[in-house]
């Protein structure tokens, strides 16, 4: 499984430490095989995250068409982004930061289970 996020810095300390929990989680789940992370340029994602193998970085092209709000990850770019760099019959999950998939059994079988 294959997860899309954008992260961003955010001048709250509390939501600064949920995110990077949330983030943590998801590179710890056996589940998931790469956290791919959307930022805009001038974001700065912390090195802990950076050198994991499983965080995936690409900077959000704010001059391709990415729908209504420039420089913010929209359905529609997750989606072209996925196509293009995600292989063919891989489960995504576009989900916000403050989010994190359990580490369960039931998500190492969720291609098969689910579908």
């Amino acid at each position: 499984m294959h997860i899309i996020i954008q992260y961003y810095n955010d001048k709250n300390p509390e939501r600064i430490k949920e995110y990077h929990t949330s983030i943590q989680k998801n590179l710890d789940n056996p589940a998931i095989d790469r956290v791919h992370n959307i930022i805009e340029p001038e974001t700065k994602v912390p090195q802990e995250f950076l050198n994991h193998p499983k965080h995936v970085v690409t900077i959000l092209d704010k001059n391709e068409d990415t729908g209504n709000i420039k420089g913010r990850l929209t359905f529609r770019y997750a989606f072209k982004y996925a196509n293009e760099h995600i292989g063919p019959n891989q489960v995504v999950g576009i989900i916000n930061l403050d989010n994190f998939f359990d580490d369960s059994e039931a998500w190492l079988n969720v291609d098969r289970d689910f579908f």
